[in-house]
């Protein structure tokens, strides 16, 4: 911050000399002039972890510090926007009222603020600067693979209004030449794409999205039936047809904790494997190997799993990588 605006810089200059080598008597001058006040603030995003997020993410935190780089004390207000095509909700701003530099729910979120008060300058006794505060958002469901988007902090100087219930007056530089009193000037820079002598600071943290991106395809084939057997046999009632659910990601993150449910159609029966058809493999097929050519899809391999209840079949999946696919297939037969 450098020395203080409002303070009075004296200096005096002192003449000797002397007429035919008798001294004469000193001659002096003084001069003084009041010391400026340069406006300047600095907000740095600071954050640390993994810039990705995923759709209907709550509680995105990103710390944020401000600064005070001017000669005197100024109040900050506080404002938190976006960038991009993520989307995000609402923005909460918080101050770090727990442990220094950790987010603590329910200690740092109790109460939302728009304006730092009376905030020191970096270089004053006992300054509290950079003060750390918390940007609190959410993603969206409607939040895509690979979107991206920013979280922005802008930092607006203003008038140190002495009272904790609301900021000062928007600061506003000094027009014209330096007066005999305290002028002011605006000495933010440009830096990271901001306006010069603005009096606003802002930085971002940019984030992406990664989500896995699945899709389900079901198709069905015929097995069995009375007539032809299984020489090109045909759905007919009294046939064995198997469905095939094939769960392919095409995203850029793993799915988890998949569960599939199928209500069978009141025209079918779930068919246990009997004499009249069996292959050998168990009801229900999951973490089967799947493909899918021409919108049909079909399973094979897999290993037994999954349950029927009131002609509902359910079953659970391994998670199921990016690029990766899964499938569960089972047999129903025609009434």
């Amino acid at each position: 911050g450098g020395t203080p605006t409002g303070n009075t810089i004296s200096n005096t200059v002192t003449l000797d000399y002397q007429v035919s080598g008798v001294s004469q008597t000193q001659q002096s001058d003084s001069d003084s002039f009041v010391v400026d006040r340069k406006v300047d603030l600095v907000v740095t995003e600071a954050y640390s972890g993994s810039a990705t997020l995923v759709p209907n993410q709550t509680g995105v935190v990103t710390p944020f510090d401000v600064s005070n780089t001017s000669n005197a004390v100024i109040d900050i207000e506080l404002g938190a926007s976006q960038s991009g095509a993520i989307g995000f909700g609402t923005f909460n701003i918080y101050p770090d009222l727990g442990v220094a530099g950790t987010f603590e729910p329910g200690v740092d979120d109790v109460s939302a603020i728009t304006y730092l008060d009376d905030v020191p300058t970096d270089d004053s006794p006992g300054g509290a600067t950079p003060v750390r505060v918390w940007v609190v958002t959410s993603v969206p469901n409607t939040a895509t693979d690979g979107q991206a988007g920013a979280v922005r902090l802008t930092g607006t100087a203003r008038e140190d209004s002495g009272s904790a219930a609301s900021p000062g007056a928007v600061i506003t530089a000094t027009v014209g030449a330096n007066t005999t009193a305290e002028d002011t000037v605006l000495a933010d820079t440009n830096a990271d794409g901001n306006t010069a002598s603005d009096g606003m600071h802002f930085d971002d943290q940019s984030y992406s999205i990664v989500t896995a991106t699945l899709t389900l395809i079901k198709s069905s084939r015929v097995l069995w039936d009375a007539v032809n057997l299984t020489t090109l046999p045909k759905m007919i009632p009294g046939a064995i047809v198997e469905y095939c659910i094939a769960v392919q990601n095409s995203g850029s993150a793993s799915a988890t904790n998949i569960s599939i449910s199928d209500t069978l159609p009141p025209e079918t029966d779930f068919f246990d494997a009997d004499a009249q058809y069996d292959n050998g493999l168990d009801p229900i097929m999951v973490d089967a190997a799947v493909s899918v050519s021409s919108g049909v899809a079909s399973c094979s391999g897999g290993t037994g799993g999954g349950s029927v209840a009131s002609d509902v079949v359910s079953a659970t999946l391994s998670d199921v990588p990016a690029a990766g696919s899964s499938g569960v297939y089972f047999k129903v037969k025609v009434k």
